[in-house]
């Protein structure tokens, strides 16, 4: 699949750029394990499997529907790419599953922050992006 098809389509990923910019010196260093653990689409990750050839990726989702579609985005990465169906908080057993050492994963989607930031914070995703302050 490339990124003509359907999927690039329907999806373009926010910041993509920025995002590659901040995780680049993570995912330059030998054996990096990019881990996306809200892979949606899977259009970061395209992105970073893209401009790093030497990174390996895992990425979770917890929507079936989802992963299938990631999975055909990203099926040209061959054996580059792990896709596991679990939640956010399944994220160790899920790298640990597939052999990688939890300290081996050397850069996580900043999207994750989100995740966690939504999971402890009280106000809110709109309240965290500096709306209605």
């Amino acid at each position: 699949m490339t990124e003509s098809d359907d999927t690039s389509r329907i999806h373009t990923p926010v910041l993509l750029e920025r995002c590659i910019e901040l995780l680049g010196p993570a995912l330059t260093r030998p054996g990096a394990v990019f881990v996306d653990a809200t892979l949606g689409m899977g259009g970061h990750s395209a992105g970073i499997l893209e401009r790093f050839p030497d990174v390996t990726l895992v990425g979770l989702d917890r929507d079936p529907e989802a992963l299938a579609i990631a999975g055909e985005r990203l099926e040209r990465f061959g054996d580059r790419v792990h896709l596991v169906h679990t939640v956010y908080d399944g994220i160790h057993e899920a790298i640990e599953g597939l052999g990688f050492g939890y300290e081996a994963c050397r850069a996580i989607n900043p999207a994750c922050v989100a995740c966690v930031l939504r999971r402890i914070c009280p106000y809110g995703r709109s309240r965290l992006a500096g709306a209605g302050s």
